[in-house]
């Protein structure tokens, strides 16, 4: 299920991420998936931070307010 990032319910998986294993760089650097599956962690949050680990996520910046948007299995694009 999908929801905003700045929904409730996003909130409430972060926070019960944050009580499991203790801080957000942990969670994206060190926590090897099999600890996230033998807490139940949703298989598909899991591979999204494993693809994030892998640089296999692209974020469009955001501006004046807005958030930016992820885009996944696309590779940035050169400036120059």
């Amino acid at each position: 299920m999908k929801s905003p990032l700045e929904s409730k319910r996003t909130w409430e998986i972060y926070n019960v991420l944050i009580n499991l294993f203790e801080n957000e760089l942990n969670i994206l650097l060190n926590v090897p998936p099999g600890k996230f599956l033998e807490k139940n962690v949703d298989d598909k949050l899991v591979d999204l931070i494993m693809m994030n680990r892998e640089s296999k996520i692209y974020v469009r910046p955001g501006f004046d307010g807005e958030y930016g948007k992820i885009m996944i299995n696309e590779k940035q694009k050169k400036l120059i």
